[in-house]
């Protein structure tokens, strides 16, 4: 991969395209950013007192499987994660580090939680790119190139299955990275996106190789701000959902991102059983979609995708 760095008046494809070889301007976009698809709505003690009905869930998987994800770095030291075999690598280290997000997001897969017994993966090896910034609104965000390289390490570590709970615009290096992990025999699970129903797709979960979550609340009502289309694959809880926070609490969060990792840890726990070849992903999609409870429009449709995996 090769970054330009050019002047203001040279920032647009038509200026470019004027310097540049049409082999080159073929492979050329941006350096855009990805951000988190979560937000936390308040401190708790623990999960009682919730005005949501509480989310059923499977039993947690005891399968050895070996998770990736691709997020902001994740706070070891918390409580819910103290017995989780976890490892990271910071891909900006001389930039401000956020971890609430990624605290949140493995908690989710690994993490002892309020109410539950065991983790959802309770045998688990969590590999973790630590490829988020920190700005100065408090928000994060994770470049292009900083996300490519947090694959192509994941990659190299030889993960089951990897978490990309974040969401941002098409891009045809992320196409094609994206494809080459899935070519690799790496599924990909992203988030849809918190930007409405009525915003336009959103990026790397509505590639067509990438399997899209969306979310939905205790009453198996879709998330208000839950991107929608053809792209959904699948639902999962993800609103008021009481996750590791950071300070060593819990928080109820909601948001693409916490649904995510439901979906990843099934994917996860059904390709540790696998004896065989493992399934590619249209073949996933189908051994899913048949556990999937329908939801919405019969069938498939552009809200809950194949339905609610629990």
């Amino acid at each position: 991969v090769v970054r330009f760095e050019v002047a203001q008046e040279l920032d647009s494809y038509d200026a470019m395209s004027r310097l540049l070889p049409s082999a080159v301007l073929e492979r050329l976009d941006r350096n855009h950013i990805y951000s988190p698809q979560s937000r936390s709505d308040s401190m708790i003690d623990d999960d009682t007192g919730r005005s949501q009905p509480p989310a059923s869930r499977k039993d947690g998987c005891e399968r050895p499987v070996t998770v990736g994800m691709i997020d902001t770095a994740i706070d070891t030291s918390h409580p819910s994660l103290r017995n989780a075999d976890i490892v990271q690598k910071d891909f900006l280290p001389d930039m401000n580090q956020p971890v609430g997000h990624g605290t949140a997001v493995a908690s989710a897969l690994v993490g002892r939680l309020p109410g539950r017994s065991s983790a959802q993966l309770s045998s688990a090896k969590l590999i973790n790119a630590s490829v988020f910034f920190g700005r100065e609104d408090l928000s994060s965000g994770a470049s292009l190139m900083s996300l490519v390289e947090g694959l192509n390490w994941l990659v190299a570590q030889k993960v089951g299955v990897i978490n990309i709970s974040m969401a941002g615009p098409d891009n045809r290096l992320l196409a094609l990275i994206t494809q080459r992990v899935t070519d690799a025999g790496i599924p990909l699970v992203a988030a849809v996106g918190n930007q409405g129903p009525a915003a336009p797709p959103l990026y790397p979960a509505a590639y067509a190789h990438v399997i899209a979550v969306t979310a939905v609340d205790g009453w198996r009502e879709i998330y208000r701000w839950a991107n929608q289309g053809i792209q959904v694959e699948f639902a999962a809880h993800g609103v008021d959902v009481v996750l590791a926070a950071e300070h060593g609490g819990f928080s109820s969060q909601s948001g693409t991102s916490l649904a995510t990792p439901i979906v990843t840890a099934r994917i996860a726990c059904l390709l540790a059983g696998e004896s065989t070849v493992s399934p590619g992903v249209a073949e996933l999609v189908q051994q899913l979609a048949a556990t999937a409870i329908d939801l919405g429009d019969v069938g498939r449709d552009a809200v809950f995708g194949h339905g609610l995996l629990k």
